[in-house]
């Protein structure tokens, strides 16, 4: 399995982007996911900063952190999923961010039963 992502792993198009924030969700402080099942064999994302996330060089970084929290989890989800992260802002380390995401997921189809190690916070 490739560990990058890929530009078919990405959800671009306005439509898909609107009923993904239509869809089911869980959130934590810092954090909201959202989720919905897709007609493919691949697990498609979504990564955002909330409205009020600091200046363009934190928006772009916390992307980037998102994308790859996403592609070294990659391979313990489900296929078939639209998953969309949104982060708000906070003072969270790299570590933090990864623990949320992996407690968020694990409360989601998107993460089997019995597959997430669930970190502490």
């Amino acid at each position: 399995m490739r560990k990058n992502l890929t530009k078919g792993e990405r959800i671009r198009r306005r439509g898909d982007i609107k009923m993904l924030f239509a869809s089911s969700s869980v959130s934590t402080r810092g954090l909201k996911i959202f989720f919905r099942e897709n007609d493919q064999d691949i697990t498609r994302i979504l990564v955002t900063p909330g409205r009020k996330y600091g200046n363009a060089v934190q928006r772009n970084y916390i992307k980037r952190v998102g994308k790859e929290i996403f592609r070294a989890q990659k391979s313990r989800m489900k296929s078939g999923y639209d998953v969309l992260f949104l982060f708000y802002p906070g003072s969270y380390t790299y570590d933090d961010r990864v623990n949320q995401v992996i407690r968020l997921l694990s409360k989601t189809p998107v993460f089997p039963v019995g597959n997430a190690n669930i970190p502490s916070i």
